[in-house]
């Protein structure tokens, strides 16, 4: 009885060891990834979207490094006049380069009122799931 009542011990925590954990890691999306959503919601006109793929400390530059906007919220604020300003705004993606955490788009822009349909490079930054910095080369 005492080596059934051990086997049975030694059973059960093999069967723990072997068994999924009950909340397994999620994969978060690729840096690319990231963007693509942030070039979709940024083509659809949603600010909620395009602002949930940005870090609450975002920073975007002219490059090399003049400061255009720093945090979400200014981000929000400034993106939500320029969709509304804009209602036929698009973003196509017309070349990419993919390095690490770094997502580098040669973007054509178009829908931009009263205004020329222009190319621009973006060089995003991706940390954790989300845009920590957007370089922009024009």
């Amino acid at each position: 009885m005492k080596y059934l009542f051990t086997s049975l011990v030694m059973l059960a925590c093999m069967a723990l060891c072997f068994a999924e954990p009950e909340n397994p890691a999620i994969e978060s999306p690729s840096p690319e990834a990231i963007v693509d959503i942030q070039i979709e919601a940024y083509n659809q006109g949603d600010i909620d979207a395009f602002v949930a793929t940005f870090a609450r400390d975002v920073k975007t530059y002219a490059h090399p490094n003049t400061l255009q906007i720093s945090g979400v919220e200014d981000l929000k604020k400034v993106y939500a006049g320029f969709f509304n300003a804009n209602p036929e705004l698009h973003a196509e993606v017309t070349g990419k380069i993919i390095q690490g955490n770094f997502v580098i788009y040669h973007e054509f822009v178009t829908g931009v009122a009263g205004g020329e349909d222009f190319f621009a490079t973006a060089i995003y930054e991706v940390l954790d799931g989300k845009i920590q910095n957007i370089w922009f080369v024009q």
